[in-house]
């Protein structure tokens, strides 16, 4: 079973995600980048979403280190997605520069 790590998500997301594909994938949730970066290190997580979003938001000083860091690790199996709230007034360019696809 494939495993989805989502950082930073709304329980909205969250609960929209479990009911249409908890039967394909495990999906996990933190909005900690120390936790998401420890079970990144297990190497079973496959996708990172990260959902940028107003009321559940990132540091996004502390979101870039973090994403410097899983580029040096080569986590390879790892596909990065970024997700930007609607109507949100976020920088995304440096993040892209970073290995992650935006939506």
């Amino acid at each position: 079973m494939k495993k989805v790590l989502l950082l930073g998500a709304s329980p909205e997301f969250v609960g929209e995600l479990q009911a249409n594909h908890a039967r394909h994938c495990e999906i996990l949730s933190t909005h900690d980048i120390d936790t998401a970066y420890s079970l990144l290190k297990t190497g079973a997580i496959e996708l990172l979403l990260i959902q940028l979003n107003n009321n559940y938001g990132l540091n996004l000083e502390q979101l870039k280190k973090f994403l410097k860091k899983i580029n040096r690790r080569k986590f390879k199996q790892l596909t990065r997605i970024l997700i930007a709230a609607n109507g949100g007034d976020y920088q995304i360019e440096p993040l892209l520069k970073l290995g992650v696809s935006a939506v």
